[in-house]
Parts: structure tokens; C-alpha cells; sequence
């Protein structure tokens, strides 16, 4: 006889918040469905077949990868909530016990006995089993693709939404915190309780036998929770959000992506450390997510909504010039070219404000990068570039027995236009000293002898006009020393 077993884990937690500002190497783009109905579930039976289930009875099947979609003969007319695959073999499950087989990757469909008239939610299927849950804790097992069915109970009457099976391990979970759990091919089922009358959830996934994600709601925040033991005891991973999550799938440990209400997408590369929100450029509901693998994947919502992941973005620079800007001031930079692409300029690690054009004009030394985001959100960050300045280095080698300007010492506004006021403090009563500016060729561009008195001077240098706008070396030559100090001017 089975045992059931309840469990009361201590739960850990982590406030996460989402992060919209790295590269998002996944977009997603609208394809039509050929359907205006809700869809509820969607399923992968090779990389190629895909089918989708929603209101009455609706079944829309894609053969080239989810590109385009058609519609499939539907024995039933009543809401399907979920379907799977195991190669060839698929069920659909619904409102009112439904339970479809398909035994051709979804190309026709056979109506089962109905085992219970209860509503059915969620369905898995392994290589070793297939799972079935639903109402009033309903559990269906099957192992046999499907052909006969065992009622199981795990001690809770909580509706069920969702499960995830793998190999001989599965999770459901569900209403009032119920979380399901099994790991003898579905023979015998254990119960834990996660919150209470207000959490919720919907969603399942089982990245590995013992490693798993279920999220959903809990009071007014969405709600993701993690298991590495076979869904005995989770770890919460809450995103500040009132939206709430109802699908949820992992193609590894770490990589995983959930969606929601309000067309939310969040993907992690990290194992829920960290959630980034994916645009969606949908408001509509999305209730499913399903991935063939890491770069193929798939979202089901509302009024026919399907999504498909996008995830050949691109980011390169190409210098339109020499990167060494010694001889010319600057170099302009291009990123590639294509249709709706955003850019944003990156310098040393470091967004540049305004710099969104497609190209950009260094005029100082640095590694630069730019970030390129797709009308469908995929984005992505280029490999650096660095722009260097030999005239730099040969004025530094010339500088070596130069001191920067000390504190008595002052060269203000810096940047300016070409006016510069230098203020000295000495000791001596009066004398001179010699100013020099050096542009980034090494050569001299202006000079002039000025004269203190009272141990002060004060002098506005006013530059050529014809001074182009970059760095420049302010040299100041006294009786007993040469002070150094780069200036900028920005025309």
C-alpha cells in the first residue's frame, strides 16, 4: 500500500529585481497563428512540429519550426488547457476530463474514454510515463504513452495547474501552496505545502530528475521557486511584480524563461540568481512557453498569440578609419545596419549619454563597445574595439621630467571653448614664465611669456580659432621647474 507523505521544507528566499539594462540574447517576434482563440498549452514533438491547444477545442499545428501555423481537426469543442509530446505520441487534455492521443506528431487526433469528468490542466510526458493532473487533486499516470491511465492521490483536493515530468521523477503543483511530487515512475506521490490560500501555482518545469522551477502567484507578487531535490523542499526566488507567471520552461539547470499576465517574459541564464525581462511587444496574456532547445523556442497566450524566439542578434563595430587617431583627432565607428535596430555606445564599461546612433565619433583613447537591440528586444553587446594615440605615448616619453600642475597651479573652465584662464601662486615677487600648448602631434600651436607680480598671475589665454576641438598639453615653464596639465577644447 502507498504512503503519502507530507512535507513542511524551510523555505530560503531572495527578493530579486528585473534587470532591463544587460544584453538580452533572446527576442521575440509575432507569428500568425491562424486563430484568434486563447491558447493554453504548446508543445514540441520534434524541433520542426509544434502544436498549440486553447479554447473550444482549437488545435493549430507548425511544421517548419513555428513559423507558420495550421489549423488541425479537433474532436472535441471544449477547452483545452495543456499538451505534450513524447516523439510522436501527444496528449491534449482539457475542461471536463477531455483527453485527446495523437500517435502522428499531431497530424490527426483520437478522443479518449473519458476517466473523470473533473477539469484537466496540465499534462507531461517522459520517456517512462505520462502525468495528467487537474481538479480536486486529480493525478492521471500513465506508462504506457498514454494507452491506460491510473488514478494516483497525494492527499490534497487543491486543483493542480501544472506538472513536469522527467524520466521517472515528476512535480505538480498548484492552489492554496500545494506542490506534488513523485520518484518512482509515478507510483506513489508525496505533498508539501508552500504558502497559503493566496499563492498560486501554475506553472512547472523539471530541468533535471532532482532540479525543477514552479512559479505563479503569492498574494500580489509573482512567484518563483526552485527545488534541488526532487521538489521535497524550494528555494523562492520572488520578482517584485503584481503580474502573474503561468508558464515556465528550462532547457538546462540554468537557462529557463516564464511568462504571464501582461505579456510578461523573464529569462535566466543563472538558475533564478538573476531574472531579466524580455520584450514581448505584446500587452495580451501569455499562458505557455515551450523550448525544442536553447535557441528554439515558443509562447502561447491569448487571442491567438504566438511568439518565436529570436536569437540570431548581432553587435560589431567597423572603425571607419585607423584606430590609432594620433594623426586625424578621432575615428568614426560604425555598427552593423538592418531594419528597427536601436544602438547604444558603451566606453570603457560605461554607457555614453546620447551616444545612440548607429555611428559614433571617438575623439579620446579607450575600448568602446555598443550594445544593438532588435525591433523584437534581442540584444546584444560587440566585442571592443580599442582606439590608442601614439602622439600620446611620444609626448609622454617627453614629459617624463615634467611634473603635473601643482595645487598653486590652476587652468580653468577645462573643457572650454578656447578660453582658458591660468591663475599661478609663487614665492618670488615678480618674474615670467613661458606657456605653451601642445596639440596631439606633438606640435606647438600657441605661446606666450607671462609675467607675475606680487607673487600672483592671472591670464586669460585666448586660443586660435582654427584650434579643432581635442586634447591638448598646457605647458608652463618657469626659472625652476615645467608643469604640465591636459586641457580640452570643445567647439
Amino acid at each position: 500500500m502507498k504512503s503519502l507523505y507530507k512535507y513542511f521544507p524551510l523555505i530560503f528566499s531572495i527578493f530579486l529585481s528585473m534587470n532591463t539594462l544587460e544584453a538580452q540574447s533572446t527576442g521575440w517576434t509575432s507569428v500568425a497563428s491562424n486563430t484568434t482563440s486563447n491558447l493554453y498549452g504548446i508543445a514540441y514533438s520534434n524541433a520542426d512540429t509544434i502544436i498549440a491547444v486553447g479554447d473550444g477545442g482549437t488545435i493549430v499545428r507548425s511544421i517548419n519550426g513555428g513559423k507558420k501555423w495550421a489549423k488541425v481537426n479537433s474532436p472535441v469543442g471544449d477547452q483545452l488547457r495543456a499538451v505534450a509530446f513524447n516523439g510522436n505520441t501527444g496528449l491534449a487534455v482539457g475542461i471536463s476530463g477531455r483527453m485527446l492521443r495523437t500517435t502522428n506528431g499531431g497530424t490527426t487526433w483520437k478522443l479518449l474514454t473519458r476517466i473523470t469528468t473533473k477539469n484537466l490542466y496540465a499534462v507531461s510526458m517522459s520517456k517512462t510515463m505520462a502525468v495528467i493532473t487537474g481538479e480536486e487533486g486529480t493525478i492521471l499516470v500513465s506508462t504506457d504513452n498514454g494507452v491506460i491511465w491510473s488514478p494516483k492521490g497525494a492527499g490534497t483536493a487543491s486543483i493542480l495547474f501544472g506538472v513536469s515530468a522527467i524520466d521517472g521523477n515528476a512535480v505538480g503543483a498548484g492552489g492554496n501552496g500545494a506542490i506534488v511530487m513523485s520518484t518512482n515512475n509515478g507510483t506513489g506521490w508525496g505533498l508539501t505545502i508552500i504558502g497559503g490560500a493566496l499563492t498560486f501555482y501554475y506553472g512547472v518545469s523539471m530541468a533535471a530528475q532532482l532540479t525543477g522551477y514552479t512559479v505563479g502567484i503569492s498574494g500580489s507578487n509573482m512567484i518563483i521557486l526552485r527545488t534541488d531535490n526532487g521538489g521535497f523542499t524550494w528555494m523562492s526566488q520572488t520578482v517584485n511584480s503584481p503580474n502573474t507567471l503561468f508558464g515556465v520552461a528550462f532547457t538546462s539547470t540554468d537557462n529557463g524563461t516564464t511568462v504571464g499576465t501582461s505579456g510578461t517574459i523573464l529569462h535566466t541564464t543563472n538558475g533564478g540568481q538573476k531574472w531579466n525581462a524580455e520584450m514581448s511587444s505584446t500587452s495580451h496574456t501569455l499562458n505557455a512557453v515551450a523550448f525544442h532547445d536553447a535557441k528554439n523556442g515558443l509562447v502561447a497566450g491569448d487571442a491567438g498569440t504566438i511568439l518565436l524566439a529570436v536569437t540570431n542578434c548581432k553587435a560589431t563595430i567597423t572603425p571607419l578609419g585607423s584606430l590609432d587617431i594620433c594623426a586625424t583627432g578621432s575615428v568614426n565607428l560604425q555598427a552593423n545596419s538592418g531594419t528597427g535596430l536601436t544602438y547604444q555606445w558603451i566606453k570603457n564599461n560605461k554607457n555614453i549619454v546620447g551616444a545612440t546612433n548607429q555611428i559614433y565619433t571617438a575623439t579620446s583613447t579607450g575600448n568602446y563597445k555598443v550594445l544593438v537591440t532588435t525591433s523584437n528586444g534581442c540584444s546584444k553587446i560587440s566585442k571592443a574595439v580599442t582606439v590608442t594615440s601614439s602622439c600620446f605615448a611620444a609626448l609622454a616619453g617627453a614629459q617624463d621630467n615634467m611634473q603635473e600642475l601643482p595645487g598653486s597651479v590652476f587652468v580653468y573652465p577645462n573643457p572650454s571653448a578656447g578660453r582658458f584662464t591660468l591663475s599661478l601662486r609663487t614665492n618670488s615677487n615678480s618674474g615670467s614664465a613661458f606657456v605653451e600648448i601642445i596639440n596631439i602631434l606633438g606640435q606647438k600651436v600657441y605661446a606666450e611669456n607671462v609675467y607675475f607680480n606680487n607673487g600672483k598671475l592671472e591670464k586669460q589665454l585666448e586660443l586660435p580659432g582654427n584650434l579643432k576641438s581635442g586634447i591638448y598639453t598646457l605647458l608652463v615653464t618657469s626659472a625652476s621647474a615645467t608643469f604640465s596639465k591636459r586641457i580640452v577644447i570643445q567647439r
